[in-house]
C-alpha cells in the first residue's frame, strides 16, 4: 500500500480532512525511527560516529548506509540490519491516524480493505514504450503511475496520447515542476545516471486542486505551485518505491518550479506522454541519457 495514495483515498472519500492528513504525516515523521538512532540503539555505532556519518551525508549527498560504509563505521550486513529494523518499526499512515484519534483502528482496517479492492480494479491505461527507449523500465513505471495519480488523487480520468521523444524544446503547461532522479542505470547497466521527471499541469486543474486541499476559495500562486510540487513528489515518491522493489535505489531532489520555456542542449532528449482529461492536457516527461 502506498501511504500517500491511501491518504488521498481517505481524503477523497471524506473519511479525514486535509489538516488531519497533514497532521498524521507529520506524526509519522516525528515518530518513525531514524537510521542513526537505530544504529546507536542497536549498539552498532556511537552518537559521535553517527554525527560523522551525517556530516559526510551533508557534504556528499549520499545515503546513510553508503556514508557509514565509506567511513568504515558499519559493514554492509550491519547497514542491512539497521534498515530492516527501521522497516519493522515503521509507523503506517493508518496507525498514525488512529493514534491521533482521527479514525478508529476498525475504520482504518475497513478503509484499507476497500482501498486495496479499489486499487485492484483500476488497471492503468497502457502506454506503449519503444523497445529501444533508454531507461525503458523507469519510463514504463513512471507513465503508468502518472495515470493512477490523475485518477486517484486528482479525480481525473484520462486518455493517453502516444509517447514522443523531443530533442529541441520541452512542451510545458501553466504550472510545471521537475524533480531530479539520481542513481538510475546508465547505458552500460551501471547505476549513476541522473535523469528528471517533469509534471506540467493546466491552470484550471492546479487551482481546483489547491482549492480542494487548502480550503481557500482563491488560493495564492504559492499555494497553486505548492500543490503541483506535492503532486510531483507523490508521483516520484511512488516511482522510487516501485523501483526499490525491483532492486533499483533512486534518490530524489527537491521539487523545482519551472516557470518558463525549456530548450534542450545538444544531445539531450525527453520522452513525453500527454494525458487528455476533461480539464485540459497534463504532460509527464522523463529526460533521457545523452544520445552521443
Amino acid at each position: 500500500m502506498k501511504p500517500r495514495f491511501f491518504g488521498q483515498y481517505l481524503l477523497a472519500n471524506g473519511l479525514i480532512s486535509a489538516p488531519q492528513l497533514l497532521a498524521a504525516v507529520e506524526y509519522q515523521e516525528r515518530n518513525n525511527p531514524k537510521l542513526g538512532e537505530l544504529a546507536v540503539g542497536m549498539g552498532l555505532a556511537t552518537q559521535f560516529e553517527v554525527d560523522r556519518i551525517q556530516a559526510l551525508q551533508a557534504t556528499k549527498d549520499v545515503r546513510f548506509g553508503d556514508a557509514a560504509m565509506e567511513l568504515g563505521l558499519l559493514t554492509r550486513d550491519q547497514v542491512a540490519r539497521v534498515v530492516d529494523a527501521q522497516l519493522d518499526r515503521h509507523l503506517q499512515l493508518g496507525q498514525a491516524l488512529a493514534a491521533l484519534g482521527f479514525l478508529t483502528p476498525t475504520a482504518v482496517e475497513q478503509a484499507a480493505t476497500e482501498f486495496i479492492a479499489a486499487e485492484a480494479k483500476l488497471e492503468p491505461e497502457s502506454v506503449t514504450i519503444p523497445e529501444d527507449l533508454p531507461l525503458r523500465r523507469v519510463a514504463f513505471e513512471l507513465f503508468h503511475l502518472a495515470y493512477k495519480l490523475l485518477l486517484r488523487v486528482c479525480d481525473l480520468p484520462s486518455k493517453t496520447e502516444k509517447l514522443r521523444v523531443v530533442t529541441d524544446v520541452v512542451p510545458l503547461s501553466d504550472r510545471n515542476v521537475t524533480i531530479a532522479l539520481r542513481g538510475l542505470p546508465g547505458g552500460d547497466g551501471a547505476q549513476g545516471t541522473t535523469s528528471s521527471v517533469l509534471l506540467c499541469v493546466p491552470q484550471q486543474i492546479a487551482v481546483d486542486l489547491a482549492t480542494r486541499f487548502s480550503g481557500e476559495v482563491a488560493p495564492s500562486d504559492a499555494a497553486v505551485d505548492a500543490v503541483v510540487c506535492e503532486l510531483t513528489n507523490i508521483l516520484c515518491g511512488n516511482l522510487r518505491s516501485v523501483l526499490a522493489e525491483q532492486g533499483l535505489n533512486v534518490e530524489l531532489s527537491e521539487p523545482e518550479v519551472v516557470p518558463s520555456r525549456m530548450s534542450l542542449p545538444p544531445g539531450r532528449r525527453v520522452a513525453v506522454v500527454p494525458y487528455v482529461t476533461h480539464q485540459g492536457l497534463v504532460l509527464v516527461s522523463l529526460s533521457l541519457p545523452r544520445s552521443d
